[in-house]
């Protein structure tokens, strides 16, 4: 049977609503994007990694291969569509920071789930003098990083090609809703989804939500004399090459200051982590800082208001939007106007 095309207002362009607009236009659906310039997104300075084995306690991320196989097809789509290459593949390595780490690695690597992301538990010095490893390093197979400013610069030029974007900010007050039908200024659609990052807490119809966000730092920087090998490194702090010769590291966890404001703060704990496994000297280029929209369970929340099925939202990513837009933006659109996933 058929599905009936709908048409949605979607507020916000950043990862959350530009996976959402192209899978709900995949799908047949009208999609009209609100957004200015989504300057303080966190999806502009977001270091786009995808990697399956993380945290403190080197934990295999739930159904990742499942969240993965949706990010691949959903960024190889785009990459086509659009004459981009958008995601790069990485080894990623972990710089063990105690026997009881080391000894994790070889736990995980018994488990179906983690085995085929371990590409190798090695002795110190396998990486060379560049990295300090007194436990040795976990590779990580399968993983990389996106390109997130390629995608969404590339994606807004193509919705604005299309005449699905305006450029503009949305006031709340211009919205008229109904059970069956939003209208906002001279146009009419079945749903407004909004897709706001951490300015959620001040939408009139999702205030309310357990919002935990947390502010992070991020630094482009240039080693001036560590020999490093082509991945995204990482301890407690991390670090990637990019295309240009320099690094993007980060990062930070602030729940206390929830501003988008570089600080020197946030830049002395970035530094003194990359120092603790690349002990080599670091000229800053640039500092970024952006806000996470962090839910208090860590999970994202998805759908339509309970009371008001015409308003729905599409949030609360956290650092994992590049591995888990894909899935739930699919998931949207195919489900007609979905119920609140919490």
């Amino acid at each position: 049977m058929h599905r009936q095309s709908k048409s949605y207002l979607i507020v916000g362009q950043g990862i959350a609503g530009s996976l959402l607009a192209w899978h709900l236009m995949k799908a047949g659906h009208s999609v009209t994007i609100v957004d200015q310039h989504h300057h303080e997104s966190s999806s502009m300075i977001s270091a786009g990694i995808i990697n399956p084995i993380t945290g403190q306690r080197l934990a295999m991320t739930p159904q990742f291969d499942v969240f993965l196989a949706q990010s691949r097809k959903t960024y190889s789509q785009i990459s086509a569509e659009l004459r981009i290459d958008l995601f790069v593949p990485k080894p990623i390595i972990r710089v063990l920071r105690s026997a009881e780490e080391l000894a994790r690695c070889y736990d995980l690597n018994t488990t179906s789930a983690a085995k085929p992301y371990i590409a190798g538990i090695h002795k110190p010095g396998h990486y060379g003098v560049g990295i300090h490893d007194p436990y040795g390093t976990l590779t990580i197979a399968q993983g990389g990083y996106l390109q997130t400013q390629l995608l969404l610069t590339s994606l807004k030029k193509y919705f604005l090609a299309k005449g699905m974007l305006i450029d503009e900010c949305l006031a709340y007050s211009d919205l008229i809703l109904t059970n069956n039908r939003v209208q906002w200024k001279s146009l009419t659609f079945d749903a407004v989804i909004f897709c706001e990052g951490f300015k959620a807490n001040k939408n009139l119809w999702f205030k309310n939500l357990p919002y935990s966000f947390a502010k992070g730092e991020m630094l482009k920087i240039e080693f001036e004399s560590a020999s490093l090998p082509d991945a995204i490194l990482c301890q407690q702090q991390w670090c990637l090459p990019t295309q240009k010769g320099t690094y993007l590291a980060g990062s930070t966890y602030d729940r206390a200051n929830i501003n988008t404001i570089a600080t020197p703060e946030g830049q002395s704990t970035i530094l003194k982590g990359l120092n603790d496994f690349i002990p080599s000297k670091v000229r800053v280029i640039e500092a970024y800082a952006a806000v996470r929209p962090v839910m208090l369970d860590q999970k994202p929340v998805v759908g339509m208001h309970p009371a008001i099925p015409t308003v729905g939202i599409f949030n609360g990513f956290a650092s994992k939007g590049i591995l888990w837009a894909p899935y739930y933006a699919e998931m949207f659109a195919r489900t007609t106007l979905p119920p609140l996933i919490r």
